[in-house]
């Protein structure tokens, strides 16, 4: 599916996925959650560095894993995206979000 998609895929919560859809190695929202841990905790808001890399982003894939990151899902819809049916996915652990189109574009 990822590579279907082309150049803009992240995958943050498994960066490989990305990597052998189309090369691009992106950043783990769980090392960069950790590296900005407040008082032992993650923060509360997604780091700047994971907003970035979701602001360059068309789609996005997610995973329902083992580590429950709601600040990550909330951060996908506060920052334009929607989540977009794929037959392939139903009953799995993978979503896919795809930006918002505005007039036709992304």
């Amino acid at each position: 599916m990822a590579r279907q998609l082309g150049p803009g895929v992240v995958s943050p919560q498994d960066t490989t996925i990305a990597f052998r859809a189309n090369g691009y190695i992106g950043r783990s929202v769980f090392l960069e959650l950790d590296g900005h841990s407040e008082n032992g905790d993650w923060p509360l808001v997604l780091p700047e560095s994971i907003k970035q890399e979701l602001a360059g982003a068309h789609h996005v894939i997610e995973i329902q894993c083992y580590v429950p990151t709601p600040v990550f899902h909330d951060a996908l819809q506060n920052q334009g995206f929607e989540r977009a049916p794929v037959p392939a996915f139903e009953n799995s652990v993978y979503t896919l979000w795809a930006r918002k189109l505005n007039n036709g574009v992304p």
